[in-house]
């Protein structure tokens, strides 16, 4: 299936159409296969490490995989507002989940490593305040995705979701100085549980996570910016390459680095501190000359 920009234009009659191209289906469906391949093998881990803190990260996978089983339904009605809307949502509002367990799990890397005094935000205000704003970014986008379900709200409704997306970069970056904050001090001055095990590894696979999400977003801002007549939105390509394949790379880099090796049940099984117990114990055992 052709998904160069107006490859749909003389394909199709003249009609009003949400979408400047044909939905393609291939590449639908193999981001279907892919996401509900990554998504099945989360819940497997989630399970069996006991990382629930991952469920958010999981929906999130849902929802992708289900967005583009709408995108295959929208090949056979580009003119439906509701296919269009379901789709455009369900790809939409993934990332938020995806960072609400990217936050949840900085916090719990800093009770491993009894590194509360390192990290500018305690780690229980940290995961709170962080997820907070993730789900406020979340209904933002949410709100501005319903909006583009009438004509009449349509460019107010592109206008909020910008706004939400905005947000998402603004908390993302914060998160990332203070994951960053955090990194240079526990490195300089590492305590006794940091060194139990490689907590390096996963607050670089946090960095990249983080990373891949900040791409999608301001590319996102920049699909919406351009307006219909964009070339972002004109060529279908820009979807898979910007969002479909960097969203299907957070969830694949988790597999390769999953924190339920150092904090679930595989990491108690290899004498990790019991993720339950961190925080009961985390002010008894920091050293004293970094309290």
């Amino acid at each position: 299936m052709d998904m160069s920009p107006g490859s749909a234009i003389g394909t199709r009659d003249e009609e009003f159409s949400f979408y400047k191209y044909d939905p393609a289906i291939p590449a639908a469906a193999v981001f279907i296969v892919l996401f509900l391949s990554t998504t099945a093998y989360h819940c497997w881990q989630a399970f069996t490490k006991r990382t629930f803190y991952f469920i958010p990260l999981i929906i999130g996978g849902m929802f992708e995989w289900i967005g583009y089983i709408f995108r295959i339904l929208a090949h056979y009605n580009m003119h439906s507002m509701a296919i269009n809307i379901v789709q455009t949502l369900l790809l939409l509002l993934p990332p938020s989940l995806f960072a609400a367990s990217i936050y949840m799990v900085l916090g719990r890397l800093i009770l491993y490593a009894n590194g509360e005094s390192m990290a500018p935000i305690r780690a229980n205000w940290l995961t709170k305040i962080f997820v907070i704003g993730d789900v406020f970014t979340f209904f933002v986008q949410a709100v501005g995705g319903s909006m583009m379900a009438k004509s009449s709200t349509q460019n107010l409704g592109k206008k909020v979701i910008i706004v939400g997306l905005v947000l998402q970069i603004i908390f993302f970056a914060i998160f990332i100085i203070t994951s960053a904050i955090f990194h240079r001090h526990m490195a300089s001055k590492p305590t006794s549980a940091s060194l139990q095990g490689l907590w390096q590894k996963y607050i670089w696979t946090l960095y990249v996570a983080s990373l891949l999400i900040l791409i999608r977003s301001i590319f996102r801002i920049f699909e919406f910016a351009e307006g219909n007549d964009g070339k972002l939105v004109s060529n279908e390509v820009f979807l898979y390459v910007f969002d479909a394949a960097l969203m299907w790379g957070v969830m694949v880099v988790f597999h390769v680095v999953h924190p339920g090796d150092l904090m679930g049940r595989k990491g108690v099984s290899k004498g990790v501190v019991p993720l339950d117990l961190l925080e009961s114990r985390n002010e008894s055992v920091v050293p004293e000359e970094i309290r």
